[in-house]
Protein backbone atom coordinates (compact mmCIF):
# COMPACT_ATOMS: atom_id res chain seq x y z
CA UNK A 1 0.00 0.00 0.00
CA UNK A 2 1.67 3.29 -1.15
CA UNK A 3 0.26 7.12 -1.03
CA UNK A 4 -2.47 8.75 0.49
CA UNK A 5 -3.99 5.54 2.66
CA UNK A 6 -0.92 4.56 3.78
CA UNK A 7 0.00 8.27 4.83
CA UNK A 8 -2.75 8.91 6.86
CA UNK A 9 -3.60 5.12 8.11
CA UNK A 10 0.13 4.60 9.85
CA UNK A 11 -1.09 3.97 13.78
CA UNK A 12 -4.28 5.49 12.99
CA UNK A 13 -6.24 2.53 13.59
CA UNK A 14 -7.13 2.40 17.47
CA UNK A 15 -8.63 -0.96 18.48
CA UNK A 16 -12.28 -0.68 19.81
CA UNK A 17 -13.71 -4.48 19.39
CA UNK A 18 -15.25 -4.12 22.91
CA UNK A 19 -17.55 -1.78 21.57
CA UNK A 20 -20.80 -2.27 19.16
CA UNK A 21 -21.40 -3.07 16.71
CA UNK A 22 -18.47 -6.33 17.50
CA UNK A 23 -18.70 -6.07 20.96
CA UNK A 24 -16.28 -9.14 21.03
CA UNK A 25 -15.37 -10.79 24.75
CA UNK A 26 -12.64 -9.10 26.20
CA UNK A 27 -10.70 -12.49 25.50
CA UNK A 28 -10.99 -12.71 21.68
CA UNK A 29 -10.23 -8.47 21.91
CA UNK A 30 -7.01 -9.00 23.02
CA UNK A 31 -6.16 -11.96 21.05
CA UNK A 32 -7.01 -10.26 17.94
CA UNK A 33 -4.90 -7.17 19.10
CA UNK A 34 -1.97 -9.84 19.76
CA UNK A 35 -2.79 -11.07 15.96
CA UNK A 36 -2.43 -7.18 14.75
CA UNK A 37 0.76 -6.56 16.48
CA UNK A 38 2.39 -9.30 14.63
CA UNK A 39 0.87 -9.08 11.45
CA UNK A 40 2.09 -7.50 7.99
CA UNK A 41 -0.34 -4.04 8.77
CA UNK A 42 0.95 -3.44 12.17
CA UNK A 43 2.23 0.09 11.20
CA UNK A 44 -1.78 0.77 10.90
CA UNK A 45 -2.47 -0.19 14.06
CA UNK A 46 -3.09 2.30 17.53
CA UNK A 47 -3.84 1.68 20.71
CA UNK A 48 -6.11 -1.12 22.00
CA UNK A 49 -9.55 0.82 23.79
CA UNK A 50 -11.08 -0.70 27.04
CA UNK A 51 -12.82 1.14 29.85
CA UNK A 52 -11.06 1.76 32.47
CA UNK A 53 -13.30 -0.24 34.61
CA UNK A 54 -11.60 -3.27 32.79
CA UNK A 55 -8.18 -2.79 32.68
CA UNK A 56 -7.50 -5.34 35.44
CA UNK A 57 -9.89 -7.85 33.51
CA UNK A 58 -7.73 -6.53 30.29
CA UNK A 59 -4.43 -7.29 31.79
CA UNK A 60 -5.57 -10.61 33.27
CA UNK A 61 -6.70 -11.62 29.72
CA UNK A 62 -3.29 -10.72 27.74
CA UNK A 63 -1.07 -12.13 30.06
CA UNK A 64 -0.15 -14.60 27.68
CA UNK A 65 1.02 -11.94 25.08
CA UNK A 66 2.75 -9.60 26.99
CA UNK A 67 6.67 -9.55 27.08
CA UNK A 68 8.39 -7.02 29.14
CA UNK A 69 10.05 -3.86 27.46
CA UNK A 70 7.53 -4.41 24.95
CA UNK A 71 4.24 -3.00 25.90
CA UNK A 72 0.80 -2.93 24.74
CA UNK A 73 -0.67 0.81 24.32
CA UNK A 74 -3.96 1.27 26.01
CA UNK A 75 -6.42 4.39 25.47
CA UNK A 76 -8.73 3.75 28.96
CA UNK A 77 -12.29 5.41 28.50
CA UNK A 78 -13.35 7.24 31.57
CA UNK A 79 -17.04 8.31 31.78
CA UNK A 80 -16.48 9.40 35.56
CA UNK A 81 -12.88 11.67 35.60
CA UNK A 82 -12.78 10.17 39.17
CA UNK A 83 -11.52 6.80 37.47
CA UNK A 84 -8.77 8.80 36.05
CA UNK A 85 -6.61 8.81 39.33
CA UNK A 86 -6.17 5.00 39.12
CA UNK A 87 -4.15 5.16 36.00
CA UNK A 88 -0.89 6.14 37.59
CA UNK A 89 -1.05 3.37 39.67
CA UNK A 90 -1.99 0.70 37.12
CA UNK A 91 1.50 2.28 34.96
CA UNK A 92 3.47 2.32 37.83
CA UNK A 93 2.25 -1.56 38.71
CA UNK A 94 1.87 -2.57 34.95
CA UNK A 95 3.57 0.04 32.66
CA UNK A 96 6.68 -2.45 31.34
CA UNK A 97 3.88 -4.84 29.94
CA UNK A 98 0.77 -2.79 29.15
CA UNK A 99 1.10 1.04 29.26
CA UNK A 100 -2.35 3.41 29.44
CA UNK A 101 -0.84 6.45 27.88
CA UNK A 102 -4.47 8.36 26.41
CA UNK A 103 -7.38 8.60 28.15
CA UNK A 104 -10.84 9.50 26.57
CA UNK A 105 -13.58 11.47 28.46
CA UNK A 106 -16.43 13.64 27.54
CA UNK A 107 -17.22 17.26 28.64
CA UNK A 108 -20.74 18.83 28.23
CA UNK A 109 -19.40 22.25 29.62
CA UNK A 110 -16.27 23.85 30.31
CA UNK A 111 -16.41 22.80 34.26
CA UNK A 112 -16.48 19.07 32.87
CA UNK A 113 -13.02 19.87 31.18
CA UNK A 114 -11.49 21.33 34.18
CA UNK A 115 -12.54 18.26 36.53
CA UNK A 116 -10.93 16.37 33.97
CA UNK A 117 -7.41 18.43 34.25
CA UNK A 118 -7.74 18.08 37.89
CA UNK A 119 -6.97 14.21 38.03
CA UNK A 120 -5.52 13.39 34.80
CA UNK A 121 -1.85 11.89 36.09
CA UNK A 122 1.25 12.90 34.36
CA UNK A 123 2.39 11.31 30.64
CA UNK A 124 -1.35 10.58 29.46
CA UNK A 125 -2.85 12.12 26.32
CA UNK A 126 -6.29 13.13 26.89
CA UNK A 127 -9.03 13.10 24.08
CA UNK A 128 -12.07 14.75 25.33
CA UNK A 129 -15.35 14.01 23.36
CA UNK A 130 -16.99 17.47 22.84
CA UNK A 131 -20.82 18.10 21.96
CA UNK A 132 -21.28 20.03 18.93
CA UNK A 133 -23.92 23.02 20.03
CA UNK A 134 -23.05 26.98 21.40
CA UNK A 135 -21.08 25.63 24.21
CA UNK A 136 -18.17 24.06 21.98
CA UNK A 137 -16.03 27.28 21.38
CA UNK A 138 -15.57 27.51 25.00
CA UNK A 139 -15.16 23.97 26.02
CA UNK A 140 -11.97 23.55 22.90
CA UNK A 141 -10.45 27.15 24.94
CA UNK A 142 -10.22 24.96 27.85
CA UNK A 143 -8.94 21.41 25.86
CA UNK A 144 -6.63 23.97 24.45
CA UNK A 145 -5.40 25.35 28.16
CA UNK A 146 -4.76 21.64 29.29
CA UNK A 147 -2.61 20.59 25.96
CA UNK A 148 -5.22 18.02 24.74
CA UNK A 149 -7.22 17.05 21.86
CA UNK A 150 -10.77 16.83 21.07
CA UNK A 151 -13.04 13.93 19.95
CA UNK A 152 -16.10 13.29 17.76
CA UNK A 153 -18.81 10.84 17.53
CA UNK A 154 -19.24 9.62 13.72
CA UNK A 155 -21.64 7.04 14.24
CA UNK A 156 -23.28 4.29 16.14
CA UNK A 157 -25.52 1.18 15.42
CA UNK A 158 -28.46 3.83 14.86
CA UNK A 159 -29.44 5.98 12.46
CA UNK A 160 -29.80 8.54 14.32
CA UNK A 161 -26.05 8.37 15.96
CA UNK A 162 -24.49 9.80 12.72
CA UNK A 163 -23.68 13.31 12.49
CA UNK A 164 -24.88 15.49 9.75
CA UNK A 165 -22.00 16.43 7.42
CA UNK A 166 -22.97 19.98 8.68
CA UNK A 167 -21.49 19.09 12.42
CA UNK A 168 -19.07 17.33 11.33
CA UNK A 169 -17.77 20.76 9.40
CA UNK A 170 -18.45 23.03 12.35
CA UNK A 171 -16.87 20.53 14.76
CA UNK A 172 -13.40 20.47 12.29
CA UNK A 173 -13.70 24.57 11.86
CA UNK A 174 -14.01 25.27 15.77
CA UNK A 175 -10.96 22.73 16.25
CA UNK A 176 -8.97 24.63 13.33
CA UNK A 177 -9.94 28.14 15.14
CA UNK A 178 -8.68 26.78 18.36
CA UNK A 179 -5.49 24.94 17.11
CA UNK A 180 -6.67 21.62 18.77
CA UNK A 181 -6.31 18.93 16.91
CA UNK A 182 -8.63 15.88 17.48
CA UNK A 183 -9.70 12.32 17.13
CA UNK A 184 -12.63 10.59 15.40
CA UNK A 185 -14.40 7.30 16.90
CA UNK A 186 -17.43 5.26 16.18
CA UNK A 187 -18.81 4.83 13.15
CA UNK A 188 -15.95 4.89 10.70
CA UNK A 189 -15.64 1.43 9.40
CA UNK A 190 -15.45 1.97 5.66
CA UNK A 191 -13.31 4.16 3.35
CA UNK A 192 -16.01 6.46 1.24
CA UNK A 193 -19.02 7.81 2.88
CA UNK A 194 -21.66 5.59 1.64
CA UNK A 195 -24.65 3.59 2.63
CA UNK A 196 -23.94 0.44 5.03
CA UNK A 197 -25.30 -2.02 7.25
CA UNK A 198 -25.13 -0.70 10.68
CA UNK A 199 -24.76 -3.50 12.45
CA UNK A 200 -23.01 -6.97 11.35
CA UNK A 201 -26.70 -8.84 11.77
CA UNK A 202 -27.75 -10.64 8.67
CA UNK A 203 -30.73 -8.26 8.75
CA UNK A 204 -29.42 -5.09 9.99
CA UNK A 205 -30.63 -1.74 9.18
CA UNK A 206 -28.87 0.24 6.43
CA UNK A 207 -27.53 3.85 6.76
CA UNK A 208 -25.13 6.08 5.12
CA UNK A 209 -22.53 5.77 6.90
CA UNK A 210 -19.22 8.23 6.93
CA UNK A 211 -15.96 7.43 5.43
CA UNK A 212 -12.86 7.97 7.28
CA UNK A 213 -10.64 9.01 4.32
CA UNK A 214 -13.23 11.42 3.31
CA UNK A 215 -12.66 12.69 7.01
CA UNK A 216 -9.04 12.94 6.94
CA UNK A 217 -9.23 14.61 3.40
CA UNK A 218 -11.57 17.07 4.46
CA UNK A 219 -9.04 17.20 7.94
CA UNK A 220 -6.25 17.94 5.03
CA UNK A 221 -8.32 20.49 3.12
CA UNK A 222 -9.17 22.46 6.61
CA UNK A 223 -5.77 22.62 7.58
CA UNK A 224 -4.05 24.01 4.37
CA UNK A 225 -6.89 26.90 4.24
CA UNK A 226 -9.93 24.68 2.61
CA UNK A 227 -13.49 26.70 2.88
CA UNK A 228 -16.35 25.14 4.58
CA UNK A 229 -17.80 24.75 1.15
CA UNK A 230 -14.58 22.49 0.36
CA UNK A 231 -14.09 20.31 3.58
CA UNK A 232 -17.66 19.94 3.22
CA UNK A 233 -17.30 18.72 -0.15
CA UNK A 234 -14.76 16.37 0.78
CA UNK A 235 -17.04 14.62 3.59
CA UNK A 236 -19.88 14.27 0.72
CA UNK A 237 -18.00 13.27 -2.13
CA UNK A 238 -17.10 9.36 -3.13
CA UNK A 239 -14.80 11.15 -5.51
CA UNK A 240 -12.51 11.78 -3.06
CA UNK A 241 -10.61 8.37 -3.27
CA UNK A 242 -9.27 9.76 -7.05
CA UNK A 243 -8.04 13.15 -5.00
CA UNK A 244 -5.89 10.16 -2.76
CA UNK A 245 -4.39 8.92 -5.66
CA UNK A 246 -2.95 12.77 -7.61
CA UNK A 247 0.43 13.55 -6.90
CA UNK A 248 -0.84 15.96 -4.07
CA UNK A 249 -2.11 13.05 -2.13
CA UNK A 250 0.83 13.03 0.20
CA UNK A 251 0.91 16.62 1.08
CA UNK A 252 -2.96 16.37 2.13
CA UNK A 253 -2.19 13.27 4.15
CA UNK A 254 0.62 14.78 5.72
CA UNK A 255 -1.53 17.77 6.32
CA UNK A 256 -4.57 15.97 7.56
CA UNK A 257 -2.49 14.05 9.97
CA UNK A 258 -1.31 17.46 11.90
CA UNK A 259 -4.31 17.76 13.33
CA UNK A 260 -6.26 14.19 13.66
CA UNK A 261 -4.29 11.79 15.20
CA UNK A 262 -6.92 8.73 13.51
CA UNK A 263 -9.88 7.03 14.83
CA UNK A 264 -11.22 3.88 16.98
CA UNK A 265 -13.01 0.98 14.85
CA UNK A 266 -14.33 -1.72 16.67
CA UNK A 267 -13.04 -3.42 13.55
CA UNK A 268 -9.46 -3.32 12.77
CA UNK A 269 -9.60 -5.42 9.26
CA UNK A 270 -12.31 -4.24 7.86
CA UNK A 271 -11.25 -0.16 7.21
CA UNK A 272 -7.96 -1.86 5.56
CA UNK A 273 -10.01 -4.76 3.48
CA UNK A 274 -12.33 -1.91 2.37
CA UNK A 275 -9.34 -0.21 0.47
CA UNK A 276 -8.90 -3.27 -1.78
CA UNK A 277 -11.37 -3.24 -4.03
CA UNK A 278 -11.03 0.89 -4.36
CA UNK A 279 -7.73 -0.60 -5.76
CA UNK A 280 -6.18 1.45 -3.34
CA UNK A 281 -4.41 -1.64 -1.45
CA UNK A 282 -3.14 -4.96 -3.03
Amino acid sequence: MSGFPQAVLAGAVDYAGLFPPASLSMSEVVANYAVYRGGADRWALGRLVVPASRLAECLEAAAPHLRHGDPWRLSALVPDPAALGALGAFNAAHGDRMLVDAAEGRATVPADVDALVAVVPPGVAVFVELAVDERLPACLARVKAAGWSAKIRMGGVVASAIPPIEDVVRFMRACHEANVAFKATAGLHHPLRGEYPLTYAADAPRATMHGYLNVFAAAGLLARGGTDDEVHAALAGASVAQAMRDADGDALARAARGVLHGFGSCSFREPLDDLVPLGLAA
